[in-house]
């Protein structure tokens, strides 16, 4: 029932951004401790918060409860390099790595080196 519930509010005309927190609440009001836990953790250099809500709906469309771990910004070296850190002690099922390319390769984005890297001029 609340499946379809989700569903019913998904395929609503309104903007995807408010069916999405309109699902995700609902969820939120719902116990939801019979279902499977899964456990995702984002390392990330930049703003992850508005794909929450569609994390959770789609997790639970699949069956899951999703227990979200969101590192500080910036912080996954520490996270990673850390036997001790919030990450390891989560314990998560799978990590997903968010960094802007700039960080990881800013020599990559400076003037037009980057038209030589990539047209090889």
């Amino acid at each position: 029932m609340l499946r379809e519930e989700i569903l019913q509010i998904l395929h609503q005309p309104m903007e995807p951004d408010a069916a999405y927190l309109r699902a995700s609440d609902l969820l939120d009001r719902s116990d939801l401790n019979s279902l499977p836990v899964f456990r995702m953790a984002v390392l990330r250099s930049f703003t992850i918060e508005p794909l929450v809500e569609v994390l959770k709906v789609k997790f639970f469309l699949e069956g899951f409860r999703l227990e979200l771990f969101l590192s500080e910004f910036n912080q996954y070296p520490q996270e990673i390099l850390d036997p001790k850190s919030r990450l390891y002690r989560f314990d998560p099922e799978l990590v997903f790595v968010a960094i802007r390319l700039e960080e990881l390769a800013p020599s990559f984005f400076s003037g037009e080196e980057v038209l030589q890297k990539i047209f090889n001029w």
